[in-house]
C-alpha cells in the first residue's frame, strides 16, 4: 500500500509477452480494500520478431526430446497461456499421468493424477478459432471440455483423432520423426489398467520455447 503526494505520479516497467502482431491494448488495473484504480488505457503496436512468428516448443522427458511448433496464429490465448506456463517453469519435474497406447499421451497435473491445474481455467478456442485438426503429433489442451475452458493439462496424439476436433484446443503439432518416435516410446510403457497411469513414472524435466528447433 502507498500514498502519493497530489501531483505526484508512479511508473513502473512491466513485461507483456505477446504472441500475435499487431494492436493491443493495455490497461492496469489495481484492486484492493474493496476499491479499483484503472490507469489511462494505452495502445501499442506489436511488431514481427526478426526471427518471425513462429515458436517451438521442446518437452524434455525421460524417454528424449519432442520438439513441436506452436500454433500461435491458430490458438493464440491457449498458445500464449502455455508459453507463460512454461516460462515460469509450471511443467518442470511434472510426470506423464495417462497413456493410452496408440491414441494419447497425457500431463501437465501438478499432481501427476490429471485433477489439477494452475489455480485458473481459459477459454478454449476449440470452436472460436479452429486451426489445427487431431491428427498425428497434435498437441492439445485437455480437460474442461463441457465447461470449454483449459488449465495446464495437455495430451499428444499417437494417431489421427478427429471426434476430439472441436472439442479440445490444438495448440501445436509434432512433425519430425525423432520427436514422434520418443512419444511413441512413451505410449509403449506400462500402465495401471484402471488408471492408464504408467508404472514406473516418466518424467516431464522441463519445457522450453524457442523461435526454431535446435
Amino acid at each position: 500500500r502507498f500514498v502519493l503526494p497530489k501531483g505526484r505520479a508512479v511508473s513502473s516497467f512491466i513485461r507483456i509477452p505477446a504472441i500475435v502482431v499487431g494492436d493491443l491494448k493495455v490497461v492496469a488495473i489495481y484492486r484492493g480494500a474493496g476499491k479499483e484504480v484503472r490507469s489511462t488505457e494505452i495502445s501499442v503496436k506489436v511488431k514481427p520478431a526478426a526471427t518471425g512468428t513462429k515458436l517451438h516448443a521442446c518437452l524434455k522427458t525421460g524417454k528424449g526430446d519432442i520438439w513441436f511448433e506452436l500454433a500461435t496464429h491458430e490458438a493464440p490465448a491457449n498458445v500464449l497461456n502455455f508459453v507463460t506456463l512454461a516460462g515460469n517453469g509450471f511443467y518442470d519435474g511434472l510426470t506423464f499421468q495417462r497413456v493410452i497406447r496408440e491414441d494419447w499421451v497425457a500431463t501437465g497435473c501438478p499432481y501427476g493424477l490429471g485433477l489439477g491445474g494452475p489455480g485458473y481455467s481459459i477459454a478454449s478456442e476449440a470452436k472460436s478459432a479452429p486451426g489445427l485438426s487431431h491428427d498425428l503429433g497434435t498437441v492439445s489442451m485437455a480437460g474442461f471440455e463441457k465447461s470449454g475452458h483449459h488449465g495446464s493439462q495437455f495430451f499428444i496424439t499417437l494417431r489421427p483423432l478427429k471426434y476430439l476436433d472441436g472439442k479440445f484446443t490444438a495448440i501445436g503439432i509434432v512433425k519430425e520423426e525423432a520427436s514422434l518416435a520418443v512419444l511413441r516410446e512413451i505410449s509403449k510403457v506400462d500402465t495401471d489398467k484402471n488408471t492408464d497411469r504408467p508404472k514406473a513414472d516418466v518424467s516431464l524435466v522441463s519445457v522450453t520455447i524457442a523461435p526454431k528447433m535446435k
